[in-house]
């Protein structure tokens, strides 16, 4: 039986307390038990924050029991089950689910040994300065560490969300945009089965991930005059079978055919980015994703670029890790038909967006185009 209160603090809410090193307040959290300072001198302004607090924080009676064994469950165990259970339903792309599997694995790497309903705000925010030389990834493993407490919110196993408490630290681009000039210096660097496939992109405005995969038979439609495109980020898992949910039908002008037929060569490809491999395998010694010999691999298309980059010399004057990469093509692209007067939803939908906040962050850093305003009637 604890203590009983002394005759000034009588009346007082649970989990408040007085420290007169700092004449300052103190609120016991009821379920860390570490002390947070409230920055008040007023008694009533302090008791009516506790209170609010207790109400939030505190377990209600019919909690206690679940109080009890939430309080023993391990944080390995959550994570566990968030990674199989929870993550699954979330139709992510590939490539985001096994960066997502990547951060769960390292949290419970962090966060094993200790009980979920311990994990309090120091141990969240000491985890994501893990990323602080990365923002971007950083904000991404903080939505993501979001997503698992409110998971545990809505289970009962906890009552807060430390990782909601958490800085929101902006950041913008890392890597540099890619200049115009810049693009045509690289250009004059690439091998020639390269320099095609960056007018194109210039063009559609096509992930690495489209582009790779484009076919002669499958996409080009000489008929209709149009590209179709079904954009792999976009695909979700329908019965086991990857379906892109964005469709694009982009149509053929005199550019983009111009553009298609410097896309054939004198190598028989169905493929309109191809090249012939330096060497030749079997087809049984082939990897599981390629079809054809003459087929080239979205990593192909940004290790070129890089290559390209560096040989022409442009880009010297940036550091490494923040010199334009072969996705800045898009962003390029995207600022130079704004230039040209094309709103801005269809410049969305070419990229494939979602939403226009996106396209917008695509088109942060460029110079947006005068409007002329008439004020008279």
């Amino acid at each position: 039986m604890g203590r009983p209160r002394s005759r000034q603090r009588q009346g007082w809410p649970d989990n408040l307390y007085f420290d007169p090193s700092r004449d300052r307040y103190r609120y016991k959290h009821p379920i860390t038990k570490r002390f947070h300072t409230l920055d008040t001198k007023s008694e009533r302004a302090a008791i009516e924050a506790a209170k609010r607090l207790n109400d939030q924080l505190a377990p209600a009676p019919a909690d206690l029991v679940e109080s009890v064994t939430a309080a023993s469950r391990r944080a390995r165990d959550v994570l566990e089950w968030f990674k199989t259970t929870e993550l699954p339903r979330r139709d992510l792309a590939d490539t985001t689910h096994r960066d997502n599997i990547s951060v769960i694995d390292k949290a419970i790497d962090a966060f094993g040994a200790k009980t979920f309903a311990t994990l309090d705000l120091e141990d969240v925010a000491a985890f994501l300065r893990r990323w602080d030389d990365k923002l971007r990834m950083r904000a991404r493993v903080r939505a993501l560490l979001i997503d698992v407490f409110k998971c545990a919110i809505a289970e009962g196993w906890i009552r807060w969300n430390p990782a909601e408490a958490t800085r929101k630290i902006e950041h913008d681009t890392e890597r540099h945009r890619l200049e115009y000039e810049w693009f045509i210096e690289i250009r004059d660097a690439a091998r020639p089965w390269f320099v095609p496939c960056m007018d194109l992109d210039l063009a559609i405005l096509a992930r690495r991930e489209d582009l790779a995969v484009l076919r002669w038979d499958q996409h080009i439609d000489t008929e209709q005059g149009l590209i179709h495109l079904d954009l792999e980020k976009s695909a979700r898992k329908t019965r086991g079978e990857r379906k892109a949910t964005t469709r694009l039908d982009i149509e053929i002008d005199d550019n983009l055919r111009a553009l298609l037929a410097a896309c054939r060569d004198d190598v028989a490809s169905p493929y309109v980015v191809h090249k012939m491999p330096e060497k030749l395998k079997p087809r049984d010694c082939w990897p599981a994703w390629r079809q054809h010999h003459t087929q080239v691999p979205k990593e192909a298309l940004t290790r070129e670029f890089a290559r390209a980059r560096d040989a022409s010399g442009c880009c010297d004057h940036i550091a490494v890790a923040h010199r334009p990469t072969f996705h800045e093509i898009r962003s390029l692209g995207a600022a130079r038909y704004r230039a040209a007067g094309m709103p801005e939803p269809m410049i969305q939908a070419l990229l494939g967006h979602a939403d226009l906040d996106t396209t917008r962050v695509y088109l942060r850093g460029w110079d947006s185009p005068r409007i002329r305003v008439k004020t008279s009637n």
